[in-house]
């Protein structure tokens, strides 16, 4: 069986013990491992040894009802609510902050930078995820993504990564928060936010951020964040999807008003090295300025905490279909966010603030609408639907969130049932709390992009990349320690004799001993065709096995491209913290 069409019934699995840990792998007191399988037909598996005896086995593939049910089922295809979920996480806080960032970096190098990010970020979900977690098999299909990196990269990579999950998820609920105060109050003195436009109040209750966001927890983030199932939070957010392209609608349109009447800002090609380095008060300070908006970038991709929990609900499954959900969401993400970013530019320029929602105002539009009541209306319209966006974001990044705290304070999945309103309301609580002392979503976006999201994003999904490609590396090997023990047998009996030892002992033990070798001679030859298989060669062609190399060589290279770019930015962010801890100090 060819193993693409393997990856795509969602069979999978066929590294998978290649893929295990040594405990898992060990068949005997003394510690040593079990060889590996090879897959040589349907179900059926050849195991290789160390006598270079083959014994085949069948293997049952186990449905359990997870993500691919039978065709008698008929499950509904739910292919597009998948990427509108996906979509959401993406299309999250970073939006906002982005058209900043494109402003520092200049519209030639950001926008080449936010492509290259977001191919390698397709790149770390479609590979680094999905075929990571299918090579596991079945079994695996249902494991969160702290799972699926304890099992092939160990224990420290998984505490890594639930830190850096649960900072990154926490972080980014938090600027959420900040952001829905100010759609709903404002900043003051104007508090020009929803609830001051549609009601007049510009004192008391209304106005205050802790008392407006509190009642939001209590009524709307706790009641949608206690559902169990992602399923019911699909109109949500398809809806704040809608909410988003409507809000790249009206900067695309309020950018065409503003170059019809000459209005509009020229968009600032590279960046203003004079500028920066004047602000910054160095070099190296504006260099770092303008390393900490690739972070930003990398916010506006980054959904791999979300893609675990959203893949049960695919159905019907099979890898490729969870791959292609994973490229359609970030085009429409990635193509809304460089839309509102290149239109903020150009509209509003130099006064771009870190939340771009700040400069959306009834004063800022009503210049290129050409009356108050459109550009009232227009606020509203944006300031609500994205309102409603960030709710939904808001509640899907619950589910990662939960799963780290169940995977590590109480003792697994099946504990968290029982817990799951007082673990949902702690921390939408601790969210709200720390929102109030947020004054900046820039700042925080940038750190937590660089460390947390980095680890995350790119450089865990890279090392999954590189031992799944060890593994294949591990079954060519196979391979090509079959082929040779073929060709030796072939060329023994070649030679014509049989053994002295089966000649002395009769006909009888020497044609047994001819049907083993036969035996084996078959054994052995199924066997190098699974491996190659694995290893992704096309078997009996030397052309085909130097693609597969070639392919496996490429691979390896774009994950360690991804692992090195991450690192950087990882150490950039940290350089960046201390050069402004000591600027502070001496300040």
């Amino acid at each position: 069986m060819p193993r693409a069409a393997a990856a795509d019934r969602g069979g999978g699995g066929v590294l998978e013990p290649l893929l295990a840990p040594p405990a898992a792998r060990r068949r005997s007191g003394d510690g040593a491992a079990s060889p590996p399988l090879v897959v040589t037909g349907r179900h059926e598996v050849q195991r290789l040894d160390r006598g270079d005896q083959i014994v085949s086995v069948l293997l049952e593939e186990v449905d359990g009802g997870s993500r691919h049910d039978g065709a008698a089922d008929a499950p509904a295809d739910t292919w597009r609510v998948c990427v509108f979920n996906l979509a959401k996480v993406v299309l999250g806080a970073g939006m906002m902050a982005m058209p900043r960032a494109i402003y520092l970096l200049g519209v030639v190098p950001g926008a080449a930078a936010f492509v290259a990010i977001g191919w390698l970020t397709h790149y770390t979900l479609a590979r680094g995820l999905v075929h990571s977690t299918d090579c596991l098999g079945p079994r695996a299909r249902g494991a969160s993504y702290s799972q699926v990196v304890r099992r092939l990269l160990g224990r420290r990579a998984e505490a890594a990564l639930q830190l850096s999950v649960f900072v990154t998820c926490w972080s980014m609920m938090v600027v959420m928060m900040v952001i829905c105060g100010d759609i709903l109050v404002g900043t003051p003195p104007e508090f020009s936010g929803l609830i001051s436009q549609l009601t007049g109040l510009r004192s008391g209750p209304a106005t205050s951020r802790p008392a407006v966001l509190g009642a939001l927890c209590a009524a709307v983030l706790l009641p949608l964040g206690s559902m169990r199932s992602m399923d019911r939070l699909a109109a949500v957010n398809i809806i704040g999807v809608a909410a988003n392209g409507a809000f790249a609608a009206l900067l695309l349109a309020l950018a065409a008003a503003a170059a019809a009447r000459g209005a509009a800002h020229a968009l600032p090609l590279w960046p203003d090295w004079r500028g920066l380095v004047a602000g910054a008060g160095s070099r190296a300070a504006a260099a770092l300025a303008l390393a900490n908006a690739l972070p930003v970038l990398l916010n506006c991709c980054s959904c791999h905490q979300s893609l675990h929990p959203l893949l049960p609900c695919l159905r019907p499954y099979s890898t490729k279909r969870a791959q292609s959900v994973v490229a359609a969401a970030l085009s429409i993400a990635c193509a809304l966010n460089a839309t509102v970013a290149l239109c903020a530019c150009a509209v509003f320029g130099p006064q771009l603030q870190d939340d771009v929602l700040s400069n959306i105002t009834v004063a800022a539009m009503s210049p290129l609408l050409g009356s108050d009541l459109a550009a009232t209306a227009a606020a509203l319209a944006v300031r609500g639907g994205y309102l409603l966006s960030l709710v939904g974001s808001f509640v899907l990044l619950l589910f990662p969130l939960r799963h780290v705290l169940a995977d590590v304070l109480l003792g697994g999945h099946d504990a968290l049932a029982p817990r799951w309103l007082p673990v949902t309301a702690a921390l939408i609580a601790s969210a709200y709390l720390t929102s109030i002392f947020l004054a900046s979503i820039f700042g925080a976006l940038s750190m937590v992009g660089a460390t947390a999201t980095t680890t995350m994003s790119w450089i865990l999904p890279a090392l999954l990349i590189l031992a799944v490609e060890r593994a294949a590396a591990a079954a060519a090997a196979a391979a090509a320690a079959a082929a040779a023990a073929r060709k030796a047998r072939a060329a023994r009996g070649a030679a014509g004799s049989p053994p002295p030892k089966a000649a002395g002992r009769g006909g009888g033990e020497a044609g047994t001993e001819g049907g083993a070798d036969a035996g084996a001679d078959a054994g052995a030859e199924a066997a190098e065709e699974g491996a190659a298989e694995l290893a992704g060669e096309a078997v009996g062609g030397v052309g085909g096995a130097r693609a597969a190399r070639l392919a496996g060589a490429a691979r390896r290279a774009v994950a360690t491209l991804i692992l090195v770019i991450g690192v950087l930015m990882f150490f950039n962010a940290i350089v960046d913290a201390v050069a402004q801890r000591v600027r502070a100090v001496r300040g």
